[in-house]
């Protein structure tokens, strides 16, 4: 099998006169968020917005709140198409959006309105940038790309009522196909674990959420495996005074009250959005012959007892302003192979104390670092590893550079992925051993799809996960079945992904 000199084509949709290609993508797009999102309170959660570039302005933030905590575990939902049966979707709830597949958003109503399947007008797609968006050139080389290989035109927005908007945060996600009104397309800045400033675990709500403060000024709440599985980028204060640069770690105690810890022995008191809150800045004390260059990371448990870790393999004991109060100089153990360099922060969540370690960035497929994960592991506050003995892995909210906004626009245009063809069983096999067990749903198969599935399988298809996607372990989730080595490829459009778009647009 010649997989290059086949031209692709996908399962196909009818659609108006024209029938719609239904090619399947990679792993990250989102299909019609709602126009508009509930704000959070600092209470419920903290509010998404764009995470800037460093040499870019943040200037206001998104007019937009996305998504906050988590509301259940998902469902499933039948969408019609635009002529013929519907699509059925399981989905998972990420705050107010529902996503299926990683990154469709399924919209909050389904209503006689609502169509899978529908062709921007002429092919014409007016469109805005988010004045927030980081690196927004991302998105003018996407569009660039588009109008090189297709007959689709995209056209800065005056007055339409129907257009993209790419905007920051979501992940990355689009809607599938023309939607009607303002239709985004989210696009995440990224973060990896040596963009982290500070980690606080939250114990007060019915599950342990997990900020992550970044240098940048923004920070995601999440959980152990995943940075913004609760909230996307927001904004948070320091106290007056203070610069980001001086944070050595922060600590939650069990009222759910921050205590963010500076380099010249000061502490504030305060809330995830803002980090002096309750009380400004005052003296916290160390163990004898400690300086907090000597910190490893502070920690505060379920009986709000304060712990400060050091680099010298100790800990002391006290509370959030003498963490020795009770005792110090008591040792320390990690993981196998693990040493005190080795410690990037201490928390303490439900199950234990958690140790996050330094920092391993992965490059799958000699590729972008899609996948960016920080090594932890659960223990006592003396045996750091001792409840879990093996290495957990948090991922870190990826980045949406040039290929994988063509892959949203993609979306946008009518494409789905690749790998959820009803013949898909005939060209590869989907390891679901290996597939995070919250995650499997996002490798079923579509039912009750109109048409069929024309023409060989493309690997090759910008549309295509990779075949890591949503590894619980590092290993394929995704093995070709005649042995084909094939990347996530994020490079352009493909012969098959033309294919599917002329059959949509036309010639």
């Amino acid at each position: 099998m010649t997989l290059l000199d086949n031209k692709t084509m996908r399962r196909v949709l009818s659609v108006g006169l024209a029938p719609i290609s239904l090619a399947v993508v990679l792993g990250a797009c989102a299909l019609a968020a709602s126009d508009t999102a509930s704000k959070n309170t600092p209470a419920e959660a903290a509010r998404d917005e764009s995470s800037p570039a460093d040499d870019v302005d943040v200037g206001a933030p998104n007019d937009l709140d996305l998504p906050k905590t988590p509301t259940g575990p998902g469902g499933e939902v039948t969408i019609p198409t635009t002529k013929g049966d519907p699509i059925s979707f399981k989905y998972m709830e990420v705050g107010d959006i529902r996503l299926a597949e990683g990154d469709i958003v399924i919209p909050d109503q389904i209503t006689s309105a609502t169509s899978l399947g529908r062709a921007w007008p002429g092919g014409i797609v007016p469109y805005v940038i988010d004045a927030s968006l980081p690196s927004s050139n991302r998105v003018t080389d996407a569009i660039a790309h588009w109008e090189a290989k297709t007959k689709i035109r995209f056209v800065p927005r005056t007055k339409e009522r129907d257009y993209l908007h790419f905007r920051s945060g979501g992940g990355c996600s689009s809607m599938i196909g023309h939607q009607g009104n303002r239709q985004f397309v989210n696009l995440n800045t990224g973060e990896a674990p040596s963009s982290v400033a500070a980690v606080g675990i939250d114990r007060t709500g019915t599950s342990d959420r997990v900020f992550w403060f970044y240098k940048r000024g923004y920070a995601t709440a999440g959980s152990l495996t995943r940075t913004d599985s609760a909230s996307s980028h927001f904004r948070f204060i320091m106290p007056p005074g203070k610069a980001l640069a001086a944070l050595i770690d922060v600590a939650i105690d069990q009222r759910g009250h921050l205590f963010a810890y500076f380099d010249d022995s000061t502490v504030s008191e305060g809330t995830p959005e803002d980090f002096s809150a309750y009380a400004l800045p005052k003296p916290y004390a160390l163990a004898a012959g400690k300086v907090p260059s000597d910190v490893a990371g502070f920690a505060i448990d379920q009986q709000n007892v304060a712990y400060a870790y050091y680099k010298d393999g100790t800990f002391s004991t006290g509370d959030a302003l003498d963490l020795a109060k009770n005792d110090s100089d008591t040792t320390y153990t990690l993981a196998a192979g693990k040493t005190p360099e080795n410690v990037h922060k201490v928390e303490v969540g439900r199950n234990g104390f958690v140790v996050f370690y330094n920092l391993m960035e992965d490059h799958p497929d000699g590729g972008a670092p899609f996948v960016r994960t920080l090594e932890h592991t659960v223990g006592t506050r003396d045996a750091l590893a001792v409840t879990v003995s093996t290495i957990g892995k948090t991922t870190f909210t990826g980045n949406c550079p040039t290929g994988a906004t063509i892959h949203e626009i993609g979306h946008a245009m009518g494409l789905f992925h690749e790998q959820t063809r009803h013949d898909r069983d005939e060209w590869v096999k989907i390891m679901w051993e290996n597939i995070q067990p919250e995650n499997r749903f996002n490798f079923e198969k579509h039912s009750l799809v109109v048409g069929a599935d024309i023409g060989p399988y493309d690997f090759q298809s910008i549309m295509h996960y990779g075949p890591r996607a949503f590894s619980s372990n590092g290993k394929d989730t995704i093995v070709a079945l005649d042995g084909t080595q094939f990347v996530e490829q994020r490079q352009g459009l493909s012969d098959g992904d033309l294919a599917g778009i002329r059959a949509m647009y036309g010639d």
